[in-house]
């Protein structure tokens, strides 16, 4: 979606999902799309006519997630100025790996 709103200047996008794959509606949620309703009909596949649900996130919806996100990111990491170090981004690789085990001698 950021490709989207972000580098083409777009102002609406949408997305439909089958209505009874409820796993594909739940991401469309998750990035910040709005259930508009069902359309009817809309494709013969194998056994018939199938409905789709259609989903849409408009630009300034997704300004405000993004911003949100964002500053709950800052928040996490760097609730105040000069707490960069508390960021695992900032930490050192030495720090994250786990003791070193030295290789066995050979009998």
């Amino acid at each position: 979606m950021a490709r989207g709103f972000e580098d083409l200047g777009l102002h609406r996008i949408h997305a439909t999902c089958d209505p009874r794959n409820l796993g594909s509606a739940r991401v469309l949620g998750k990035l910040g799309m709005t259930r508009e309703g069902r359309h009817r009909h809309t494709a013969l596949i194998r056994d018939g006519w199938r409905d789709s649900d259609m989903f849409s996130a408009l630009e300034d919806e997704w300004r405000a997630i993004t911003t949100g996100m964002t500053r709950r990111l800052v928040e996490r990491y760097d609730p105040e100025p000069g707490a960069a170090a508390l960021c695992p981004a900032n930490r050192s690789s030495s720090a994250r790996q786990g003791p070193t085990a030295e290789p066995a001698e050979m009998m």
